[in-house]
């Protein structure tokens, strides 16, 4: 039994490495435009880093995964800090777009593991109880996510560029690691002997990766290329369009942390159908006035709060509808990485083509379709489905 003390000391452990997480995720998209000229290649050209860093991060969806089901959490996580600490301080380094896209690559691939053992460690921690602790670990993803842009934006008013950028985020991911290592790791959660043997509900487990596919996708397309969009859309400079991305991502922590809240109050089904009806109002919004200063800061601001809650939230929900080993929350971090892969990457192909405000319209698509999923979800029955404590929400239609 693992006392409070412990609990809290491995609790904070997790939300400092997703602080890491955040940094290495959010860092890119602002950096773009430094790395395409550094690199002298058409920004539209580096969308190939997001479609990298996730087929890193599916690998360890696919195949690492299971490794939290057979060795001590901790230890792969330190592994995970570790290699994602070194690999970000050598960006600046690279001279090629094919060989920074191995390392981003790799860095996709630590970083999955450090996502999948948080998210999968946490709810061994806490159980039926970590709908608000989720909520609480996915808010400091959002403190890195907002930090990095931030960061880049100070460095590029200083002159300090992309090697200082990258490597004042490295070593802030040194003392995360240090005090990672040093945790025991928590137990793999006892099971009875009929829920060993109780099958999968693959079904389920499909929907809600399909789920994630489309809201990482909205997540990670909007927050990778605003900054690009704000710099070929004439609407700010450089230094302005990683602000832009800073807010964003600002927006999305605060939202996070008003999940918490939340979580204690209403169940996962509500707040996901609120978030993301009101997701998809502020981005038609930007669709209809994409070259207003003014919309392009207020709806960034707005999209962020309100679809901010919406990944623990589903986490959550599928931790309460499932029973969460390694291997089933590999798979449905899956869908979230397919989605983060290939949807950034179709958004910056398009750019030349239909213009910067196919991001708009891309994140449109994909917030409506998960609208039509979630609903898609709720008719489909999980081990909580028959709890009166924990009751599955229809929409009021």
């Amino acid at each position: 039994m693992t006392s409070k003390t412990g609990m809290t000391t491995k609790t904070i452990g997790y939300y400092a490495a997703f602080i890491t997480l955040g940094l290495s995720l959010g860092v890119l998209g602002p950096t773009l435009p430094a790395l395409a000229n550094k690199l002298n290649t058409d920004i539209s050209m580096l969308g190939i880093l997001f479609t990298a860093r996730e087929i890193g991060t599916m690998l360890t969806a696919l195949f690492g995964a299971r490794l939290y089901d057979r060795f001590p959490g901790h230890r792969i996580m330190t592994i995970g800090l570790f290699s994602v600490m070194v690999l970000m301080a050598l960006v600046p380094f690279l001279s090629t777009v094919w060989i920074l896209s191995f390392v981003v690559l790799l860095m996709g691939l630590f970083a999955g593991a450090i996502d999948v053992g948080a998210n999968t460690l946490l709810v061994w921690l806490y159980q039926d109880r970590v709908a608000p602790f989720m909520n609480g670990l996915h808010f400091f993803y959002g403190v890195g996510a907002f930090l990095a842009p931030t960061i880049v934006g100070l460095m590029l008013v200083m002159d300090g560029g992309l090697q200082k950028s990258y490597w004042i985020l490295a070593l802030i991911m040194l003392p995360i690691m240090l005090y990672m290592a040093r945790l025991p790791s928590p137990e793999h959660p006892k099971v009875s002997h009929e829920e060993a043997n109780e099958k999968v509900n693959y079904v389920l487990v499909f929907f809600i990766a399909l789920f994630l596919f489309l809201y990482v996708a909205a997540e990670a397309g909007y927050g990778g290329w605003i900054s690009s969009y704000a710099v070929l859309t004439r609407l700010g400079t450089e230094s302005a369009a990683a602000y832009l991305a800073s807010a964003y991502w600002g927006s999305f922590t605060i939202g996070r942390l008003l999940g918490v809240p939340a979580a204690m109050r209403f169940p996962p089904e509500r707040i996901l159908y609120v978030t993301l009806i009101a997701g998809l109002f502020f981005i038609i919004l930007l669709a209809v006035f994409p070259l207003s200063v003014e919309i392009i800061w207020i709806g960034t601001c707005c999209f962020g709060l309100t679809t901010g809650p919406i990944f623990a939230t589903a986490v959550a929900l599928a931790g309460r509808r499932l029973r969460l080993t390694g291997r089933v929350t590999g798979l449905i971090f899956l869908g979230a990485s397919l989605g983060a892969m290939i949807v950034p990457w179709l958004i910056g192909l398009l750019f030349p083509v239909i213009g910067p405000q196919v991001l708009f319209y891309a994140i449109l698509i994909t917030i409506g379709a998960d609208i039509v999923v979630l609903l898609g979800i709720n008719k489909i029955k999980g081990i909580a489905s028959n709890r009166k404590d924990f009751p599955v929400i229809e929409p009021e239609l």
